[in-house]
């Protein structure tokens, strides 16, 4: 399980890359949006996952490219910096979701769920 949730994170960091890339051109601004609130859940849903189960993790928003792949990692991240990853993107997808949508699909409602379980 613990594989899975840094892979989604991996995944959620490239997504939202990729999406803020300014030669991607939108044809609505709330697409965009979306599709980083929705990334942006799911990454902090799974570093929320892995705090509660290791308490010991390193919380980082960067792509992995060729150039940061083998960087070292010596130590874990603070609490606050961890906390503030989580309810920074959890705002973003309260703000940029909305509460009814396709079912299965992660909504306002889900978000803010999360939050108040972060809280």
């Amino acid at each position: 399980m613990n594989k899975i949730m840094y892979k989604i994170i991996k995944n959620a960091n490239v997504i939202i890359s990729r999406a803020e890339n300014p030669v991607i051109i939108w044809e609505y601004a709330t697409q965009k949006d979306e599709l980083i609130a929705e990334a942006k859940f799911f990454r902090a849903h799974s570093y929320f996952y892995l705090y509660r189960m290791f308490n010991n993790i390193y919380v980082t928003s960067e792509t992995v490219t060729v150039d940061n792949a083998f960087d070292v990692v010596n130590d874990k991240s603070s609490e606050e910096e961890i906390f503030a990853l989580i309810n920074s993107d959890l705002n973003f997808s309260i703000e940029n979701l909305d509460w009814m949508d396709t079912f299965g699909r992660v909504t306002k409602g889900t978000a803010k769920h999360v939050k108040a379980k972060v809280a």
